[in-house]
């Protein structure tokens, strides 16, 4: 009977923290309290913890068997098992996103588990929504390993720092996700997690060329078993996770723009927006920022009829004055304006979306008229892509604002 492998601690939540042990680890005891501190931790209420294995062990390939020895898998093998199982909805709803935690060795399995994501179209999907990975003393740069111990053990091999696996790593990683690669768009944040007193991993092999590098007390093994919630190690993968993640369901004015604010900063392929309402000066200033400091990405704003506010027309006078609609340098329209008034079509809502996940505003949970105080993220790329589609099609749909004269006609109502 195969043994269990994986074990989710709590389901429901929006995210998903996967952890991956390292060399002879465990799937759940390598961690100790990590996954129960996130449960207990109430800011982490939207995070489900899963702990993930895969066979590994010390003992050396010779020693095995005919027909009842086990075979111990190479780390690309691991990193399609981890694919393969995270695309199990028992295992990882398919709309989560992901938040990727290693320790040592797990680390690569999850570089290499990214790095496959890129090479197909459902691959990318996963891999949009991966928002954080987290390293705990792994060796992104290989470690020296016995040649003894790299010839009868094929996990050590791949392991050492002359492997062509480890090579593989780094030289595709810097040609997939690094300046000028095919997919740094997509590439997610990464963290290293050093530990002071770690015999094991060293320094340079753990720091790599990642620039989120952290160092906290501990040893190999101790980094990755947090006390309690105090422990550094625990409270940079919270700071990260809420950095990155979102919960599906988001209540609060406050909150409300906290999340626009970021679907509107982690922006980079397209940015589209839908509403006539928008009047919040940091919402507006932070479009006007990622359009002038992102050149290539797309930007769709469709109103319902006139802007309610002069602030949003104001908004609109300085993004046509930041891109020109006939601009086609990058092939395609970097802006798109556009006024879309008929109710009997199209009933007014609000939406924020960028090419990762979305946000549409509910009417006040509050019960109060004319408060958005209430909105639903999704993660879906599924349920992505067609709320961009939706926003494309009202603003093909309606009248386009391409001239600055048109904005400046706009009647603003209050």
């Amino acid at each position: 009977m195969a043994q269990q492998r994986w074990q989710r601690i709590k389901y429901g939540g929006s995210t998903t923290v996967v952890f991956v042990h390292g060399l002879t680890g465990h799937f759940r005891e390598t961690w100790g309290r990590f996954p129960d501190l996130i449960v207990e931790d109430p800011a982490l209420g939207h995070c489900d913890p899963l702990c993930w294995g895969y066979p590994s062990r010390l003992s050396a390939n010779w020693w095995r068997l005919p027909i009842v020895g086990r075979r111990l898998p190479e780390l690309r093998s691991i990193a399609e098992a981890l694919a393969a199982d995270l695309d199990n909805p028992e295992i990882a709803p398919a709309a989560s996103d992901l938040v990727l935690v290693g320790h040592s060795m797990g680390g690569l399995v999850i570089l290499q588990f990214l790095l496959s994501c890129a090479t197909t179209p459902t691959g990318q999907d996963r891999l949009r929504r991966v928002r954080q990975v987290m390293l705990y003393a792994s060796p992104t740069e290989g470690a020296q390993v016995p040649e003894l111990l790299r010839r009868y053990n094929r996990q050590l091999n791949d392991l050492d720092r002359e492997s062509g696996f480890v090579q593989d790593v780094l030289d595709s990683w810097r040609t997939t996700f690094g300046a000028g690669g095919r997919w740094e768009r997509l590439r997610p944040p990464v963290a290293a997690v050093v530990g002071l007193e770690d015999g094991v991993v060293t320094e340079a092999s753990a720091k790599a060329f990642w620039t989120d590098v952290v160092r906290v007390t501990g040893n190999h093994v101790e980094i990755v078993k947090p006390a309690d919630a105090t422990s550094t190690s625990f409270q940079e993968l919270r700071t990260r996770v809420l950095g990155t993640t979102l919960p599906s369901f988001v209540r609060g004015l406050g909150k409300v723009k906290g999340a626009n604010l970021r679907l509107v900063e982690e922006a980079r392929e397209e940015l589209y927006t839908v509403g006539s309402r928008s009047r919040d000066p940091d919402y507006l200033k932070a479009i006007e920022t990622v359009l002038a400091e992102q050149g290539k990405l797309r930007y769709t704003r469709v109103l319902f009829g006139p802007p309610r506010r002069q602030e949003l027309k104001d908004h609109l006078l300085r993004v046509r004055n930041l891109r020109d609609p006939a601009d086609r340098t990058h092939g395609y329209r970097t802006l798109d304006l556009a006024l879309f008034d008929d109710p009997r079509r199209q009933i007014e809502f609000n939406l924020c979306g960028n090419e990762r996940r979305c946000l549409v505003v509910l009417p006040s949970a509050a019960g109060e008229i004319g408060e958005y105080d209430t909105a639903v993220v999704f993660s879906d790329p599924e349920v992505v892509r067609g709320y961009s589609r939706l926003a494309q099609a009202l603003a093909d749909a309606g009248t386009r604002l391409d001239d600055v004269d048109q904005l400046e006609a706009l009647t603003v109502l209050r």
